[in-house]
């Protein structure tokens, strides 16, 4: 059986969130945004990766439209 994955970028802040589903220092906002970006995916964010870098364009812009650190996240596929 091969798992396969694939990585994504997003806010770095949301990383404790997807890895340990602690949402403490984001606003309602953010949750909603980390939720439906998550919920956009094929697949579940398993790791989050590498150095924080900034970033204006990531692939959770259409969900959360700010510049922000961020880091690389990987997804098993379902």
């Amino acid at each position: 059986m091969t798992i396969e994955t694939y990585t994504v970028t997003a806010p770095a802040n949301w990383a404790c969130y997807y890895i340990n589903d602690d949402c403490g220092g984001m606003d309602d906002d953010e949750i909603t945004a980390a939720d439906r970006f998550a919920e956009s995916l094929d697949g579940r964010i398993v790791s989050a990766d590498g150095e924080e870098f900034f970033q204006r364009w990531f692939d959770a812009a259409p969900f959360y439209p700010y510049a922000a650190p961020c880091l690389e996240y990987t997804v098993i596929k379902d």
